[in-house]
């Protein structure tokens, strides 16, 4: 497996499977909108052919084949999970992230070895057998939550607490499990950030704004606007010079320098985290292709619209012509419809669903907050639907078609007679549904309390 990711970091046979020995290379620089630089290499092949491959050279200074993406990282990555193993998590849906990475710390310390297998995920209280869903809304959620909680407004959060505990590696070792087992990207760092992750090595003398977050040049322009209101923060940011607008420089150069050099720390321990499944060098060798994994510019890439959920449909319909498939039909466009509402309809409100709960069994934990809420709701967005169905709300990162079988069961009466309320089916981890024909009533109102009261792995 990691010969394989060898092979695509440090590969010089061309997309025609030529090998460039001996061949002629003629280099052409351009320069790009963003400020980066773009050569395209043409190379002369043994059999004549001539190949075009452009490598663009990003402003963290590292050079990119066009072959090599973050769709091409993310597959071969994925290979480093070993499928012969398993690491088990049991929590509760909707946990707080202190809780789910203590429990997750304590998995690693009991069993080292199978953090290197494939996550599967018991929430507690429900009947689902994890075969890749309940993963990948484990990690989902978990991401959303670490993205939130412990990098804010894009950097780490400023606590040493963090690192004595573990927390910025099982957050690290959460993202790399996350790229390499079909869960959503981690696009919670700002670009400078994301920068310095890379590249900790910087000089402390050449720091400037071009290495902070836009919180920071918030802080900065503040202190120059006005020091006075800033005395305390200079003092604790390391700053034990002369307080005055002569000085202002140092004061901000001092201010700079502990930023980065506290987040430097912080990075180190995330980065540590993420050796898991080679992620970390994979980051280090191709900074610019991973880029669109780790930073919040790119967040809309990932994100769910109407459009792309019905595209991936794939209707099982009745044989032609026939009126089962006249039903199945007008089916289809009633829910096309209801994801439709949702996107452009922000007025639209669901029904809360109650929690699957199971005692902790006398485990309790300081870093507990207040106890979850009875109830809950479901994600009101196509995104959310999607993860209705298959456990995740984004496009799959190693750039696979994702589809969603959907079914129509027209019997259901005939197998069981007695019963007269029917909802769909979801089967997440095959990626199919499977809808009571019979049961439509009114078609926004059934699927708004089938997606709603069905969140859980359980029956509705």
């Amino acid at each position: 497996m990691a010969s394989d990711l060898q092979q695509l970091y440090d590969a010089e046979v061309d997309g025609s499977g030529c090998i460039s020995n001996g061949s002629v290379e003629e280099k052409e620089v351009n320069s790009c909108s963003n400020g980066s630089v773009e050569d395209k290499e043409v190379n002369s092949c043994s059999n004549g052919s001539v190949e075009e491959k452009e490598v663009n050279s990003c402003s963290i200074g590292c050079v990119e084949e066009k072959e090599v993406n973050s769709f091409s990282i993310v597959k071969e990555l994925s290979k480093n999970v070993d499928q012969s193993h398993q690491f088990f998590i049991v929590t509760r849906r909707e946990a707080p992230l202190q809780r789910v990475l203590t429990i997750w710390r304590r998995e690693v310390s009991r069993n080292p070895s199978s953090v290197n297998g494939t996550l599967r995920v018991n929430f507690m209280g429900e009947r689902g057998i994890d075969s890749g869903a309940l993963s990948r809304e484990f990690l989902t959620d978990t991401i959303t939550d670490i993205g939130s909680g412990m990098f804010p407004n894009g950097s780490p959060v400023n606590s040493t607490f963090h690192i004595q505990n573990g927390n910025f590696s099982a957050c690290g070792q959460i993202v790399a499990t996350s790229l390499t087992q079909s869960g959503p990207a981690p696009c919670f760092l700002e670009e400078s950030v994301y920068n310095l992750m890379v590249d900790p090595d910087v000089d402390v003398k050449e720091l400037d704004e071009k290495h902070l977050t836009s919180n920071d040049l918030q802080l900065i322009q503040s202190i120059r606007e006005n020091l006075s209101n800033h005395h305390d923060t200079i003092i604790d940011h390391g700053y034990t010079g002369t307080i005055d607008e002569a000085h202002m420089e140092e004061i901000v150069n001092s201010v700079i320098i502990t930023i980065v050099t506290k987040r430097v720390v912080f990075l180190k321990e995330f980065m540590e985290g993420l050796k898991l499944f080679g992620v970390a060098e994979a980051i280090r060798r191709h900074p610019c292709a991973c880029k669109s994994l780790f930073t919040r510019d790119s967040q809309s890439l990932h994100i769910i619209d109407a459009n792309y959920l019905v595209s991936v449909l794939r209707p099982e319909y009745s044989p032609k012509g026939s009126t089962r498939q006249l039903v199945e039909e007008s089916m289809m466009d009633s829910f096309q419809d209801f994801v439709y509402s949702l996107e452009d309809d922000n007025t639209i409100s669901g029904f809360s669903e109650a929690m699957a709960w199971n005692e902790d069994q006398g485990v309790s934990s300081v870093d507990d907050p207040e106890p979850a809420e009875q109830f809950s709701t479901a994600d009101l967005t196509p995104g959310g639907v999607l993860g209705w169905l298959t456990g995740q709300k984004h496009k799959p990162l190693n750039g696979e078609e994702l589809e969603i079988a959907v079914k129509f069961n027209h019997d259901c009466a005939e197998n069981n007679p007695s019963h007269r309320i029917c909802f769909p089916i979801i089967g997440a981890c095959a990626k199919e549904i499977t809808l009571p024909v019979l049961h439509m009533g009114t078609s926004k109102e059934f699927f708004l309390m089938s997606f709603c009261k069905g969140q859980a792995f359980a029956n509705a």
